[in-house]
């Protein structure tokens, strides 16, 4: 089975213009496969991965500029089905003097989703995309508490009329 680790651009200096940012798949020798995506910022954090349906299409979204920095922004890179490269990074989520923080992607025909929060005092956000992941709305509240931290796979209610954000 094909293994893929996604590496995203860790700023390592001294080394970073050895690593190849290009969003290639390349072939370890151990027989795993590995991409280090091309990203908009230096300073990158968690990465969440989702399959984008019917399309089979993943989606890999991380935060982008250095953990809890203003104009810390939200990226994604997609990887389409056969494909051997990812798109580079693009910015899909910033706001001015805002630190956006661990973007969890949901997928459904319907909603296409990816939901971001910041810190613990802060709300939850959420944009979508209604092409599959190439272009996203802007920004908005989602769910307006304070306090919300969700940092897990968010999933769909038994009858279909809610989500549940585990934090």
């Amino acid at each position: 089975m094909l293994t893929i680790a996604f590496l995203l651009s860790l700023y390592v200096c001294g080394l970073n213009g050895l690593i190849p940012y290009d969003g290639i798949i390349h072939r370890s020798t151990d027989g795993s496969s590995y991409a280090f995506l091309s990203s908009p910022n230096i300073g990158n954090h968690p990465s969440f991965i989702e399959q984008i349906s019917p399309s089979s299409t993943l989606a890999v979204a991380w935060f982008s500029g250095g953990e809890q920095q203003p104009n810390c922004s939200i990226a994604v890179s997609l990887l389409k089905l056969n494909s051997q490269q990812f798109t580079p990074g693009v910015i899909v989520s910033e706001r001015m003097n805002c630190s956006n923080q661990n973007p969890v992607p949901y997928w459904d025909n319907q909603t296409q989703q990816l939901v971001h929060v910041k810190e613990s005092y802060a709300q939850m956000w959420h944009l979508y995309s209604e092409d599959r992941g190439i272009t996203w709305t802007s920004p908005q509240i989602f769910y307006s508490t304070l306090g919300g931290w969700d940092r897990n796979r968010t999933i769909a209610t038994f009858d279909k009329e809610g989500l549940l954000f585990p934090c």
